[in-house]
């Protein structure tokens, strides 16, 4: 079975802007998806806020041709309004990453990946960062 995996802004960002010491990982990652090894997917959150850094480090023309390849890349997880009521009556401190962890578990999405992984206090929804994930999947 192939397994889903949502992905935050910052991973995503971790490939696009080449952002070190993170690149390889998010490299990685996006490799096994391009092969079919796993299926990434986020949200529209996420795809609005990594166009609006890219577009401040790259330039609006680049970030739009990096947002449609992404978005030729994973699936888009829709967050509903069950997501939307979870996230506001969480115990996150964080409300946007209660939306994406809400996003996520409703869209039967197996992992979090993310590098901000103290945010997320939860039992349900594993949350790892790249590497975790990655090394995880070489240990099987």
């Amino acid at each position: 079975m192939i397994k889903s995996v949502f992905l935050d802004a910052d991973v995503i960002l971790d490939l696009l802007a080449k952002r070190e010491p993170w690149f390889n990982h998010s490299a990685s990652l996006f490799t096994l998806i391009q092969k079919g090894q796993c299926q990434g997917t986020t949200s529209s959150i996420v795809f609005a806020n990594v166009f609006y850094i890219l577009r401040k480090i790259k330039g609006q023309k680049e970030a739009r041709a990096a947002i449609k390849k992404l978005n030729s890349l994973i699936q888009l997880s829709v967050t509903t309004e069950t997501s939307l009521t979870q996230a506001l009556n969480s115990t996150f401190t964080d409300f946007e990453d209660a939306l994406q962890y809400y996003t996520a578990q409703n869209n039967g999405v197996h992992v979090l990946l993310t590098r901000n992984i103290k945010d997320y206090k939860t039992d349900k929804l594993p949350v790892m960062t790249p590497e975790h994930y990655l090394n995880s999947l070489n240990a099987h």
